[in-house]
């Protein structure tokens, strides 16, 4: 399951590296994140909404988590131990 999880590492890495490199990517990620990560081996559970936002050198995001209904007592742990990473799999 940790392959799982790097691999997904990976493929958002270079998703990010080609909305760096190419503004039309961007606009489309933007655009059809759902389709694009799909595209570059991101996998997308059903069901779930996919919005991009772009930090800047002035503005940046904190995003909190979910809380998952298991988590009362804060022993909650990603189901495939990559509770570390941005992941969108264990929901």
């Amino acid at each position: 399951m940790a392959n799982k999880a790097i691999e997904h590492r990976k493929n958002m890495a270079k998703v990010v590296a080609k909305a760096w490199s190419s503004e039309s990517f961007k606009k489309r990620l933007f655009a059809e994140p759902k389709a694009v990560l799909e595209e570059n081996g991101v996998e997308v559970p059903d069901g779930l909404e996919i919005k991009v936002v772009e930090q800047t050198k002035d503005l940046v995001y904190v995003v909190i988590p979910f809380k998952p209904e298991d988590a009362e007592g804060g022993s909650w742990q990603c189901e495939d131990d990559c509770y570390d990473l941005p992941c969108i799999r264990c929901s």
